[in-house]
């Protein structure tokens, strides 16, 4: 696969769109940071598409999590997921969404 500057311009915009919020029992902030992850069908082009995906989390080891959505005015709430820090590392969307729920979004917002 070739790399251009527009390839590398999506990559870099897929890293700063996955935003999540630390939530932490010690504290009421909560704190954005930016995940970066290599994601699949289809939650890499709701990423690409969504005006806004919101990744909650909280944990170190047994990591509790859910995904919001926003497109336009519309915002999508998915369910609480629970999975090991391991497999949130490296797929924080597929592991605290359900890929049906994904695909009906994705649908939506086309």
């Amino acid at each position: 696969m070739k790399i251009t500057k527009n390839n590398l311009l999506n990559a870099i915009l897929f890293s700063i769109i996955v935003l999540s919020l630390g939530l932490n029992s010690y504290a009421n902030e909560a704190i954005e940071e930016k995940i970066f992850t290599q994601e699949g069908y289809p939650y890499k082009m709701l990423i690409d598409r969504a005006s806004q995906v919101k990744l909650m989390y909280k944990g170190t080891d047994n990591i509790t999590c859910r995904v919001e959505v926003t497109y336009k005015q519309q915002t999508w709430v998915g369910q609480e997921h629970k999975t090991k820090q391991k497999k949130f590392a490296t797929k924080p969307l597929g592991e605290c969404m359900d890929r049906d729920l994904a695909k009906k979004i994705l649908k939506a917002i086309f």
